[in-house]
């Protein structure tokens, strides 16, 4: 038998998993953590050795087994994936491979206390995979550090973070996008100068009112970083004569401004 398969037999007898789960969560684990028998400083300083394996009997300038590192990690996942199994009410094989190797690499712990394992047991799973991405912080000396923007201190973390979610996302319908914002042809004129109008595909989200007279709703104009442009403010009305190329005939400048800044944020 290779490495790998005496580690997923080991593992899918003492978790209860299935041979093919059981060769996922292995494989997943010997690609995240590596295979070294000598030991070595991790990325944070810590002595390591075999496939991510820490601890007090972890020396530097020690070299294990190959016989050795196949027990203890096997010893690593099970320690490690049975109180995560556990918290699971129900997981698909990726999500047991992707949720066992977050739990080995950041703690049980932060998997137990984590939005992603209460969106998980709510049954919002796709929402809960897309929450590896936000787990790509470490500390070193005491600071937070992100590994996306941290150079050489972290690099494979945000990288280990996506295999982990397309892992957890291969039997996993994919969210929705988002609802598009509908819009709508609305006619404006300036309060003052009903002759003066400017048809707009305008989104309501981006229009702050700012009174009402009758049934006529006064607007004050925003762009696209929610300022009010100039003081400008428009009457919405029935449709009368578009304003198009005549933005000169506006009285002042700023008013001029105003509205071309209005009809090209739009």
């Amino acid at each position: 038998m290779t490495r790998a398969q005496r580690i997923a037999a080991g593992i899918a007898a003492l978790l209860g998993l299935s041979a093919g789960t059981a060769t996922i969560v292995t494989n997943d684990w010997l690609e995240d953590e590596g295979w070294r028998l000598t030991v070595y400083l991790d990325s944070i300083g810590r002595p390591t050795v075999c496939a991510g394996h820490t601890g007090p009997e972890v020396v530097m300038g020690d070299t294990w087994t190959e016989d050795e590192c196949i027990a203890v990690t096997i010893a690593d996942i099970v320690k490690h994936g049975k109180p995560v199994l556990d918290a699971l009410i129900a997981a698909t094989e990726g999500e047991k491979a992707a949720y066992i190797g977050f739990g080995g690499n950041a703690g049980v712990a932060a998997f137990l206390n984590s939005t992603m394992r209460e969106l998980q047991n709510r049954g919002e799973r796709a929402q809960a995979c897309l929450q590896f991405r936000r787990w790509v912080y470490v500390t070193i000396n005491g600071r937070k550090v992100d590994c996306r923007t941290a150079g050489r201190l972290c690099p494979g973390l945000p990288e280990r973070r996506e295999r982990q979610l397309k892992r957890c996302m291969q039997d996993v319908e994919p969210p929705p996008p988002p609802p598009r914002p509908t819009a709508e042809l609305r006619y404006f004129y300036i309060a003052g100068a009903p002759h003066v109008q400017h048809p707009v595909q305008h989104l309501l989200a981006d229009r702050a009112a700012v009174g009402g007279h009758g049934d006529r709703l006064l607007v004050a104009p925003v762009d696209q970083h929610h300022r009010r442009l100039g003081g400008l403010v428009l009457r919405e009305g029935p449709a009368r004569h578009h304003l198009g190329a005549g933005l000169d005939r506006i009285p002042g400048r700023r008013h001029r401004r105003s509205l071309a800044a209005l009809a090209h944020a739009a």
